[in-house]
């Protein structure tokens, strides 16, 4: 299952050598150092967000929404990648939502998974977005706050990244645009069922810095 949306030039991106070497350009880390211009583009076409919105349109929510699950293809279109842990929210007839429950494991990558999902919340599209608002400031900032923390031989990584994500949310008005710290402020604000307000979020992310 992929999603796609919205054409990119690519090719004025890494040139027309690099297309006839390249299947996809992925957002990892090592493709963001090689095609900075490829994070710009992520905030001038908001691209990734609309494939997201699809799949929550559609029902379903992700569950490890990170850089890496974002490619353009040769195409020239966006894709959104690796349904592994993809989850129905909201039965197709009779559009009820899923519970709220407790006490799950941890689904997604760590460095971008939600708070909630750290504290072992069900996952709902506020999950979705906020492991997106986490791959907005890494593609801004090249990294993030609890990227490579040093910890003690015994150290609970998940437990260490939780409180620095919380100690983020609760302080990052100082370190991120105002924009992003407003989608980031609205994700959280969420109810677990609510319907995040796309057009807004749309909003805040054309005003992103380029």
């Amino acid at each position: 299952m992929v999603i796609n949306r919205y054409q990119l030039s690519l090719d004025e991106m890494v040139g027309q050598a690099a297309l006839d070497r390249l299947t996809a350009v992925s957002f990892g880390i090592q493709m963001v150092s090689a095609c900075s211009k490829i994070q710009k583009t992520c905030f001038n076409q908001h691209t990734q967000l609309y494939s997201l919105e699809s799949i929550h349109a559609h029902g379903y929510i992700h569950r490890d929404i990170k850089p890496d699950n974002f490619m353009v293809g040769v195409n020239k279109k966006i894709y959104l990648i690796d349904f592994g842990l993809a989850q129905q929210f909201c039965d197709p007839c009779t559009h009820v939502h899923i519970p709220l429950t407790r006490g799950n494991n941890l689904i997604g990558t760590i460095r971008y998974t939600s708070v909630n999902s750290h504290m072992g919340l069900q996952q709902s599209r506020r999950d979705d977005l906020e492991s997106f608002a986490y791959t907005l400031v890494y593609l801004l900032y090249g990294q993030l706050p609890w990227q490579g923390i040093p910890l003690s031989r015994n150290a609970d990584r998940a437990a260490a990244v939780l409180r620095l994500k919380q100690e983020f949310c609760n302080q990052n008005c100082n370190t991120i645009p105002s924009d992003l710290s407003t989608f980031l402020l609205h994700i959280q604000s969420l109810a677990f069922e609510q319907k995040p307000d796309y057009i807004h979020l749309h909003t805040l992310l054309q005003k992103l810095p380029t």
